[in-house]
């Protein structure tokens, strides 16, 4: 068994993919990956990376929703459409947002996830369960931030659980726009 050689100094830590094996496998995904994260600590790049890999998850998934709701027809799902174009937009930009801090995009995302949430169960009615989403969103903050980012764990709980009280309450099935 091969063994691995473990980093003596801050120099000795991988600085971008070609010293990652695991991101070279992604092929030209591996820059979006990569962007605005070489500055920072390695714990630091190792979570924006993952943030930037999810705002590419959002991205694709979210013009997946696109496609779907224009095929049941963009008159009638116009707004859902129109807000998954704009999660897609916000997420591909939001690794931009680590020129400003190691958790500027996760609180882009966060909010623009969070906001899209909201509008959904509006148009929708919350028997749609779209506003459970908010549990796997502080569930996902805690993965990512871990406890060294314990205030914003808690104020994505806290927040997630006020929206999802509010879409339940707010946005009964009888008052679903579509």
């Amino acid at each position: 068994m091969p063994t691995r050689s473990v980093p003596e100094s801050p120099q000795d830590i991988p600085r971008n993919s070609a010293e990652w094996p695991f991101l070279s496998r992604l092929g030209p995904l591996r820059r979006f990956i990569e962007f605005g994260i070489g500055a920072y600590p390695r714990e630091a790049r190792i979570r924006l990376a993952i943030v930037n890999a999810m705002a590419l998850l959002i991205a694709a998934t979210s013009m997946t929703y696109v496609a779907t709701y224009a095929a049941f027809g963009v008159m009638n799902y116009w707004p859902l459409i129109a807000v998954n174009i704009g999660l897609a937009v916000i997420a591909l930009l939001a690794p931009l947002a680590h020129r400003v801090s190691d958790v500027a995009a996760m609180i882009v995302i966060w909010v623009a996830e969070y906001a899209a949430l909201f509008l959904f169960v509006r148009e929708l009615g919350h028997n749609s369960g779209i506003q459970l989403n908010y549990i796997i969103g502080a569930a996902v903050a805690f993965a990512i931030c871990g406890m060294g980012h314990i205030r914003l764990v808690v104020a994505a709980v806290v927040t997630g659980l006020a929206l999802h009280l509010a879409a339940w309450f707010l946005y009964p099935p009888g008052n679903a726009r579509i």
